[in-house]
């Protein structure tokens, strides 16, 4: 039988490998996708612009005055994720082709799983999280936000979920208001739990009359809202609501580089029995506009 080559091992299985990596990454189910959207990324740092003006369309008689308003913005800088294999001596030296594999495939699932981490827990922290660059007084889920002439409008509930709650929490919604102080009604169609609170919101939302009611009234929310439960938010008391049927959504990935394709990291065959590879990835998770999200941050 041939000895073991140490030169030739690590990289005889590399492509099997990266083929098995990608074929994983790609399978696996991207719960981030039902509440953010990707975005491609080509610099370090990107910058959206979210122009507040009161103009809008209107009846065109006479010249055309645009208004440009007043800018906010906000910014995304990339930042780098890494994920680590190591294959044993033993693997590469019996030809585990199929352990190596499952070893691969796994990881690649915690890669693309890792944005759904990376979003969820940003989503927790929706009320600690400054709406525009510069603004240390407003966060995404705030009492009192306020641009131009909308008013002061609030996307925050600080008491605990309950019919009551989200019907106060999709009415206000629904009376938004734009810079210009024109309705822009939103409408949510998700509701985002933690783990403690799926039985609850599915119950909320699931139910076509309210049991509690003598006359056994409608209940408006039945059918309205897709319950989304989410290990990610920790605190047992808060969920947020979503509108993700606009032309942008509550939040997005902002994406420089998906995963590379598998490298050799480190090779310690002949000292440590292993070899490591390695993926990296590029991007952020982000907020896009507040008015598409409404937290319960009960205190």
């Amino acid at each position: 039988m041939a000895r073991f080559d140490y030169t030739d091992a690590p990289k005889s299985v590399l492509a099997g490998m990266r083929t098995e990596f990608m074929r994983a990454y790609d399978a696996a189910t991207a719960d981030w996708s039902q509440i953010a959207q990707k975005v491609p990324s080509t610099q370090k740092m990107e910058t959206y612009p979210r122009i507040v003006g009161t103009g809008g369309p209107h009846e065109w008689t006479d010249e055309r005055i645009p208004t440009a308003g007043e800018e906010h913005y906000f910014q995304v800088t990339n930042k780098d994720y890494a994920v680590e294999i190591r294959v044993s001596r033993d693997m590469l030296r019996y030809n585990n082709y199929g352990q190596i594999n499952m070893l691969t495939a796994s990881k690649a699932a915690q890669m693309a799983s890792y944005i759904d981490q990376l979003t969820y827990e940003l989503m927790a922290a929706a009320a600690t999280t400054a709406t525009y660059i510069g603004d240390d007084d407003t966060y995404i889920v705030d009492a009192a936000h306020e641009e131009g002439n909308s008013g002061s409008q609030s996307n925050l509930t600080e008491t605990a979920l309950s019919h009551a709650t989200l019907s106060a929490a999709r009415v206000a919604g629904l009376k938004m208001k734009d810079a210009a102080g024109k309705p822009l009604p939103i409408i949510f169609d998700r509701l985002v739990v933690p783990p403690d609170l799926v039985e609850a919101a599915t119950i909320l939302v699931n139910t076509p009359k309210l049991t509690s009611s003598i006359d056994n009234d409608i209940n408006w929310h039945y059918g309205a809202l897709d319950v989304i439960p989410n290990p990610y938010l920790t605190d047992t008391n808060n969920c947020f609501l979503l509108c993700t049927k606009r032309s942008i959504m509550p939040m997005l990935w902002q994406e420089f580089e998906g995963p590379t394709p598998l490298y050799v990291l480190d090779d310690q065959l002949k000292t440590k029995k292993y070899v490591d590879y390695g993926s990296d990835m590029t991007g952020r998770a982000s907020f896009t506009d507040w008015r598409l999200i409404h937290g319960f941050i009960v205190s």
